[in-house]
């Protein structure tokens, strides 16, 4: 929408307008007449004379007896459809954010383990200068990239987006809806990154950056953000959300006594603390708790040399405690009970093994937390439940 100023008076030339304003994206064309004057010749006794015909007609008509011959149109106008004009684009781009959703949110500072779902979602929205939503930016009119950037504690050192998953998306409405739900481990332990940041880069396809409220750079420590709802700064990123990123493991201990009296197995929930730092309990883990029918018991055949005399199920289990460290409690088996038996606690998708928390139960499947996130590969050859002996 706009508003022509007037022409040159001598020449009729020159009408220009520099207020025009386009609320959405694309392109668009003047239907014939979509510009017009209808009263060019207004200042002159032509229409009045009948000097000229009422219409657009650019062709030269010939009067009847008594109408002055050899007329034109008095009207201005283009009289066909004009070529497109555009294609534009959103005045600028902005994040609109849900409230996020950690892996563990219950403890004093909430957390995630790698591999563990989390979930900050939102959606870049493109909008035209008034702030409104440019619903044609789809399909083809969509140009613009929308990529993550990762960094912890703004070290300057970019984190591959590799192992950040999240959900496939494209411009559908002028909005682009994104959501961050993974952060992937490694073989081997690293991290943890106290203050990973999230952030996304969105560009059109000639570089110019559009999206505002812009405040990350995971390639720099310093960067000047954007003033508020501007894209004034240099910053190319803005930050969708930040979360304290752990690799985790529960450690299931051995332990050793009389079968005349219960035994106590410890377990604890752990997070890898850096090279120098090695293994430590996550007490900020007030999440990942665990119930007897969750561990599946073994009882391996003895040698002749060294007698197994417990029987399947001759001891139960309890859990006391809470995270990040409980205690496996075993009843006493009882006299001439003595021996040994395995004890694994099922993390992963699918449960195996058979439970013992209550006498002669070992035909009751064992059930799982589904946790794989806390395995790990305690004996070289990959990722498995921890497992220990009574």
């Amino acid at each position: 929408m706009g508003v022509f100023g007037a022409a040159v008076t001598a020449t009729g030339n020159g009408a220009a307008g520099g207020g025009f304003t386009y609320d959405e994206v694309g392109y668009f064309q003047f239907r014939p007449q979509g510009v017009f004057d209808s009263t060019f010749a207004a200042s002159s006794n032509d229409i009045a004379n009948g000097d000229c015909t009422r219409d657009f007609s650019n062709t030269l008509s010939t009067g009847s007896l008594g109408n002055p011959p050899n007329r034109y149109g008095c009207y201005f106008g283009n009289t066909a459809v004009t070529n497109h004009f555009g294609r534009f684009i959103p005045d600028h781009f902005t994040w609109i954010s849900n409230t996020p959703a950690y892996g563990c949110a219950l403890g004093s500072a909430p957390f995630t383990y790698m591999d563990q779902e989390f979930a900050f979602t939102g959606r870049v929205e493109a909008q035209n200068s008034a702030g409104g939503r440019t619903i044609n930016y789809s399909g083809n009119f969509a140009k613009a990239a929308v990529v993550p950037q990762l960094e912890n504690n703004n070290s300057g050192v970019p984190i591959s987006v590799t192992r950040l998953v999240s959900d496939a998306s494209a411009w559908n409405g002028g909005n682009y809806p994104f959501t961050a739900k993974n952060f992937t481990r490694l073989t081997t332990p690293d991290g943890p990154y106290e203050s990973l940041a999230i952030g996304l880069v969105a560009s059109d396809e000639a570089g110019q950056v559009l999206l505002q409220n812009r405040n990350m750079d995971a390639s720099n420590t310093v960067c000047t953000p954007d003033p508020n709802n501007t894209s004034n700064g240099n910053c190319p990123a803005v930050t969708i959300g930040t979360t304290n990123m752990r690799f985790g493991r529960v450690n299931l201990s051995n332990a050793f006594g009389s079968e005349l009296l219960p035994l106590n197995l410890p377990l604890r929930l752990e997070y890898w603390a850096g090279s120098n730092a090695g293994w430590r309990t996550n007490t900020l883990d007030a999440c990942s708790n665990f119930t007897a029918s969750q561990f599946a018991f073994a009882f391996p055949v003895g040698t002749t040399a060294k007698a197994n005399n417990l029987a399947a199920c001759e001891t139960t289990i309890s859990v006391a405690g809470s995270p990040p460290q409980q205690t496996l409690r075993l009843n006493a088996p009882g006299a001439n009970n003595n021996g040994w038996t395995d004890l694994t606690l099922n993390l992963g998708q699918i449960a195996s093994g058979t439970q013992c928390v209550a006498a002669s139960s070992t035909n009751a499947p064992a059930t799982t937390t589904n946790f794989p996130w806390l395995q790990f590969n305690w004996f070289g050859n990959g990722v498995q439940n921890p497992r220990a002996r009574a």
